[in-house]
C-alpha cells in the first residue's frame, strides 16, 4: 500500500474499503491499482496495490510479492528481492528492525548500469558537443576512443546545462483590421464578465517572468505614457501632485502622434475618421487683478 498517488500507472478509485494499522485503528482505502517500480532488471509492475492517503510510509508486503511470483530471501541482514526469472531486483540492508527500500537510490543505480557507451563518454568529456567527439574519433585525434552512436540519447544534464532562450518574433502573425476587433486591457488579473460571453470572446494572456519581450500591448503603452509623464515633470520641475494632469497630456499627445502600426495616420484620425492634430503655439491670457 502507498500514500503517493503519483506512483500508480493505473488507479481504480471505485475500490473503497478500510485497513487496520499497527495501533488498531482503521484508515480508509481510496483505491487500488498498478504501481511501476524501476529496478536493476528493468521496469516491474506490482498489481493490486492499495491507495491509502493516511499512512505515513509506503508498505511492501512480502506475502503479496510471493503471490505475484517474486522471490524474497533474507540473509546476512539483507533482504534480496528477485523477479520470476531469478534476476536480482533489489538488495536491501536492514536498518533497525525493518528493511527500508529507497526507490530513488535503486532507480539511480539501475540507470547507471543501463547506460550505453555513448552516454558514458558523454559524461566523461563533461558533456562536450557530441558531434565534436565523433569528429575526434573519425580523425583519430584521441586514442582508445570507442565507436559511438551518431545520435546522442536524451541527456538530462545536457538539457539542463545547455538550454538557451529562443529568439522572439519581431512581428505578430495577425493584427486587427477593424475598430474594437481586438481590445487589450490590464485589470490586474482574470475577471469574468457573463454579458460579454467570457469563454468565447475573452482570453487571459500570461507572460513568463523576466521576459519583457512578452509584455502585452497595454504594458508597453503604460511604459510609454509613464516615460512621457516623467519627462514632462522633470523638464518643467513640476511637483508630483500634477502627475495625473501630465499623464493625461501624454495620452492626448500619443493619440495625435503617428505610430508604426498606422501608416501616415494618427490614432485620432483612424478612430474619428477625420484629421485633428494641433501642435502649434498656444496663446493664453493672464487677467490682471
Amino acid at each position: 500500500m502507498t500514500n503517493n498517488q503519483d506512483l500508480f500507472r493505473e488507479l481504480d478509485r471505485t475500490t473503497i474499503s478500510k485497513v487496520r494499522i499497527g495501533n488498531g485503528e482503521y484508515i480508509p482505502v481510496k483505491g487500488k491499482g498498478t504501481v511501476a517500480i524501476e529496478s536493476q532488471t528493468g521496469l516491474k509492475l506490482i498489481y493490486d496495490v492499495l491507495f491509502v492517503p493516511d499512512i505515513d510510509q509506503n508498505l511492501l508486503s512480502v506475502g503479496q510479492l510471493v503471490e505475484k511470483e517474486f522471490k524474497v530471501y533474507f540473509e546476512d541482514r539483507n533482504c534480496i528481492i528477485m523477479d520470476a526469472e531469478g534476476k536480482e531486483m533489489f538488495n536491501i540492508k536492514m536498518k533497525g528492525k525493518s528493511f527500508a527500500l529507497n526507490l530513488l537510490e535503486d532507480e539511480h543505480t539501475a540507470i547507471l548500469q543501463q547506460d550505453s557507451t555513448t552516454m558514458f563518454w558523454d559524461r566523461r568529456v563533461e558533456h562536450f558537443h557530441h558531434d565534436d567527439v565523433l569528429y575526434m574519433k573519425k580523425n583519430q585525434i584521441a586514442e582508445e576512443l570507442p565507436d559511438l552512436e551518431k545520435g546522442l540519447p536524451i541527456c538530462a544534464t545536457c538539457q539542463y546545462g545547455k538550454q538557451t532562450k529562443l529568439p522572439f518574433p519581431k512581428k505578430i502573425s495577425w493584427r486587427a483590421t477593424k475598430k474594437l476587433q481586438l481590445v487589450y486591457t490590464d485589470v490586474g488579473g482574470s475577471q469574468k464578465m457573463p454579458s460579454l460571453k467570457w469563454n468565447a470572446n475573452n482570453v487571459h494572456q500570461l507572460t513568463a517572468p523576466y521576459n519583457p519581450q512578452q509584455n502585452g500591448v497595454v504594458e508597453r503603452k503604460n511604459r510609454t505614457i509613464l516615460k512621457m509623464t516623467r519627462c514632462l515633470l522633470h523638464e518643467k520641475d513640476l511637483p508630483k501632485k500634477f502627475w495625473a494632469e501630465t499623464a493625461n497630456r501624454a495620452v492626448y499627445l500619443l493619440n495625435i502622434l503617428p505610430t508604426k502600426a498606422l501608416k501616415k495616420q494618427t490614432p485620432f484620425e483612424v478612430w474619428f475618421e477625420f484629421l485633428r492634430a494641433r501642435l502649434g503655439v498656444c496663446i493664453y491670457e493672464v487677467k490682471e487683478e
